[in-house]
């Protein structure tokens, strides 16, 4: 709630939002984003036995040192775990 309750005054105080549509819409996608985090910290947890705080600070990390967005690391987390590549020849 305390994320959602930031993202819509961070949104609302933001220049050339075009209107509510434009709000609900970015809402949606941030909280999108907040699922598939969440979804990546427990696949994490789960398969390296780490904490869900050790599972986000990991998260962070592989975020900032390949210069990717968070959910998008999340992201490939998660399809790692529905098609997994194999081991690498």
């Amino acid at each position: 709630q305390a994320f959602a309750d930031i993202a819509t005054v961070a949104l609302m105080q933001s220049p050339g939002i075009d209107g509510p549509e434009f709000v609900a819409q970015k809402l949606r996608t941030a909280l999108q984003g907040r699922v598939v985090i969440e979804r990546a910290k427990g696949v994490l947890a789960q398969t390296d036995g780490l904490e869900m705080d050790a599972a986000f600070a990991r998260l962070v990390e592989v975020s900032q040192e390949t210069g990717r967005p968070l959910a998008q690391v999340a992201k490939g987390i998660l399809e790692d775990i529905v098609t997994p590549r194999g081991p690498v020849s």
